[in-house]
């Protein structure tokens, strides 16, 4: 399997598990995208690249980051931060691990940022 191949799977499958993680159905999120359901099908199969549109909206409705959907950002902690600073009630929805590794990571990337 080619280069290419692997990271179009790559990349299918984060959105997908992004949909998943979200508690959305591919029905559900199409019609919350606006979008027919068997584009995201496709989407999600690999069988059509998204363009950069696509990919903010998807990124959007599931509550993560482009670059996480593009595999820029790998952690765990990093999805949980986005979806946090999208919505600050679910923050006690965690446990307080979940919490630290937020924090820890917010941390990390304020001070790379210069704000820290």
């Amino acid at each position: 399997m080619s280069e290419s191949t692997k990271s179009k799977r790559a990349l299918a499958g984060r959105i997908r598990r992004a949909r998943k993680d979200s508690g959305l159905t591919q029905a559900k999120a199409a019609q919350a995208l606006g979008w027919p359901k068997s584009r995201l099908s496709d989407i999600e199969a690999a069988r059509i690249p998204p363009p950069e549109a696509d990919l903010v909206a998807l990124a959007k409705c599931y509550g993560v980051t482009v670059a996480w959907l593009v595999g820029l950002e790998d952690a765990e902690t990093d999805r949980l931060a986005a979806r946090q600073l999208q919505n600050p009630r679910e923050l006690a929805r965690h446990s307080i691990e979940e919490l630290d590794l937020m924090v820890a990571y917010m941390r990390s990337h304020n001070q790379g940022s210069g704000g820290g």
